[in-house]
């Protein structure tokens, strides 16, 4: 069964400028080809002004969730979704994931929410950013 994009990824970036550099993190490449069809740089290493971890940490204490702020530029924004049916996302809710992320370093852009992933997998996911001091958030 093919993975398809997820909307929470592609409207978000549909209005970013083309020839911007967007950060794929993790294994799950179903962003890359839709994100380059916009016109965005789809880069796997380096930080960027936007990324996406879609599915690639495995819980709200994954230690992986701490390089999440890495893969940005300060004043940057990312899209984060974790699988809630796993015993590593069980407890993944969308409070737990703003508090963990800003534990990391990220706060957040828009509204956290329980939705389900094109595969049927039960995910929380919300849009957060990098604000480092002397950024204008």
């Amino acid at each position: 069964m093919p993975v398809f994009p997820a909307s929470a990824v592609l409207l978000p970036l549909a209005a970013v400028a083309p020839g911007t550099r967007v950060r794929l993190v993790g294994d799950d490449r179903r962003h890359a080809d839709p994100l380059a069809q916009l016109g965005l740089a789809v880069v796997r290493d380096g930080p960027a002004p936007w990324a996406v971890a879609w599915r690639t940490v495995d819980g709200l204490y994954d230690p992986a969730l701490r390089r999440l702020r890495d893969a940005l530029l300060p004043g940057g924004w990312i899209v984060v979704a974790l699988a809630t049916d796993t015993p590593a996302g069980a407890d993944a809710t969308p409070t737990a994931l703003v508090a963990r992320m800003e534990d990391v370093g990220l706060v957040l852009a828009d509204a956290p929410a329980r939705d389900t992933d094109a595969d049927g997998t039960p995910i929380v996911r919300g849009l957060f950013r990098r604000v480092d001091p002397g950024v204008i958030a």
